[in-house]
């Protein structure tokens, strides 16, 4: 801060630039008085205060001009110069006094060596991965953009991208002790001095925003009425109870979505980095998944398993790639550990040597498996210090069924005249429907619906282990599939489709009821296009052996005239 004493001597403005190859920093100064030398002192900071002193100097002042009003002053940086790096975010505060003056100014700066060549940036020779985000908020105070940036490194982000706009200075003086680098439109001249700046257009491939069911038990003051809104749509339309449901399981879906859109842009060896939406941090801080887990695969260092489908039948064959951009080497070796269900079946380590930075492959996991009697979970846990992420993978059995036919207990069929004889006769029917009057097209991935949410305990699923929400083993079966609109209809689907809270239709996947004096199982999956798959031969065994056992027992019932309004 300057003086308010007015001196003949003084200092009216400061730029600094740094030159690393001759261990130095140039001030260019706007002076008044002429003054031929003045002090320099200060110290090194990070974000819990002094680490070392900075050794006292007296600087000759050096003017470009005869009225001695732009002076250069060299300033030699000692020994232990502190470079400044978003995984060491060091800066230095340095204290000048002009000869013969009571003015003194206090600067700061940081130590960086940025370039950029193409999508690629390095930072003292290290090659950087920007993790971004654009902050939705624009506090004024330094200490609300550093607990805000504290957050985001806990996330893995390292990069604040802000389109057509920048930030107060705050952000920038948090920004140089967090250790986020920040892109901005039109940035002050009179920011320049701080590190954190990221003077190049960054061009990140941006990772969509997928979206999770609203969690009415938080409400964002500033989204109350379209909260209200989106709570009363759930209630008028008799799922009030599925509130918290609806958003877990689709915050799940979105979890995983995000997992692999981040790791598919970590696989490519010459991306610079992705831009992530501030909706999928929004999951993290509700608890869908923790800040460790978030952080196995979008930070610095990410151990990624690649492999060609999540669904196994008698073998696992998965490559295994480091991608690493941090500061120093890694030369510890990666173990992996294989488990189904609760037994572990492999167990090893790879080698690992890696200098400098960018994309790794070093080994693979190929591992034959037990043939499987029924739907396991196989997890792989890849490890090294400090760092870990993690796969789920779904182990069928062989399939079983060749086509799907009728037998003396269960009538399968897509004939709506011969499901309603059957029905009156008191039998048992699967029902594939070809047509309905109200279907919507089935997507796994988030988009224009939300995801599953099943009732996994259910006993159609018996034979089908799953969890709550979608899982890959349900990206086949839903692409073959339309949901029903059950829209007030008395129904609770075994499997819903949860639909996006602007429409908020009841929708089905699988449904059953009781019908005049027979029983009504419903599957809107087109199960005889897709049965040489794994996974669409054990889900259908699984509900032609339900549909056709003592177990068959629906809870609802609807007479004909109400089976009329869907199909």
């Amino acid at each position: 801060m300057m003086n308010n004493s007015i001196d003949k001597n003084r200092i009216t403005s400061v730029k600094i630039s740094s030159n690393l190859k001759q261990h130095s920093v140039l001030l260019a100064l706007c002076t008044e008085g002429g003054f031929q030398w003045m002090q320099v002192k200060g110290g090194w900071y990070d974000i819990n205060g002094k680490t070392e002193d900075f050794p006292a100097q007296t600087c000759e002042v050096i003017y470009a001009d005869k009225e001695k009003t732009h002076a250069s002053v060299k300033i030699t940086l000692p020994e232990i110069a502190f470079l400044w790096d978003e995984t060491s975010p060091v800066i230095c505060k340095l204290q000048l006094h002009p000869a013969d003056s009571e003015q003194k100014i206090e600067i700061s700066f940081g130590l960086t060596d940025l370039k950029a060549d193409g999508s690629i940036f390095m930072n003292h020779g290290r090659r950087l991965m920007l993790r971004s985000e654009r902050p939705q908020k624009m506090p004024e105070d330094k200490q609300t953009w550093l607990k805000m940036m504290q957050e985001s490194k806990a996330y893995g982000i390292n990069h604040y991208q802000f389109l057509n706009s920048c930030p107060p200075e705050a952000a920038f003086d948090a920004a140089d002790l967090a250790g986020i680098w920040i892109e901005a439109e039109s940035i002050p001249e009179a920011y320049q001095n701080h590190p954190s700046i990221f003077p190049f257009q960054s061009q990140l491939q941006e990772i969509p925003v997928y979206r999770s069911y609203p969690d009415f038990n938080h409400i964002p003051e500033s989204e109350t009425e379209a909260f209200f809104n989106d709570q009363e749509r759930l209630k008028n339309a008799g799922m009030g109870d599925l509130a918290e449901e609806f958003f877990t399981c689709s915050g799940k879906l979105a979890v995983q979505c995000y997992k692999k859109e981040i790791e598919s842009i970590m696989q490519l060896p010459e991306m610079g980095g992705f831009c992530l939406p501030s909706e999928a941090f929004s999951l993290v801080r509700h608890g869908l998944i923790s800040p460790e887990r978030w952080n196995g695969f979008c930070s610095d260092t990410v151990l990624l398993g690649q492999y060609s489908d999540d669904v196994l039948t008698n073998h696992l064959s998965m490559n295994i790639f480091i991608r690493h951009h941090g500061i120093s080497s890694i030369n510890a070796p990666m173990h992996y550990r294989v488990k189904r269900g609760h037994e572990i079946i492999a167990e090893s380590d790879i080698p690992v040597s890696i200098q400098g930075q960018g994309l790794f492959e070093i080994g693979k996991i190929d591992l034959d498996l037990k043939p499987a009697s029924h739907v396991h979970k196989v997890r792989v846990f890849l490890s090294l210090p400090g760092k870990e992420n993690s796969y789920k993978l779904w182990q069928m059995p062989e399939t079983e069924i060749k086509t799907l036919e009728s037998t003396e207990s269960l009538c399968i069929t897509s004939n709506l005249t011969e499901m309603k004889f059957v029905l009156k006769c008191g039998g048992n029917v699967l029902y594939f429907p070809e047509h309905l009057k109200n279907q919507i097209p089935s997507v796994y991935e988030i988009n224009d619906t939300l995801g599953l949410n099943i009732d996994k305990h259910h006993r159609a699923l018996g034979q089908f282990r799953c969890e709550r929400w979608s899982t890959p083993q349900w990206r086949e079966m839903i692409t073959h599939a339309d949901c029903a609109v059950l829209d007030g209809i008395h129904l609770h689907p075994i499997i819903q489709m949860i639909d996006n809270p602007q429409r908020t239709h009841k929708l089905g996947l699988l449904f059953e009821c009781n019908v005049e004096k027979g029983k009504l199982l419903i599957c809107m999956i087109r199960l005889s296009e897709i049965l040489s798959k794994p996974e669409a031969n054990r889900f259908a065994k699984s509900i032609i052996d339900y549909a056709s056992s003592e177990a068959f027992a629906p809870k609802e019932t609807l007479t004909f005239s109400q089976l009329d309004q869907i199909i």
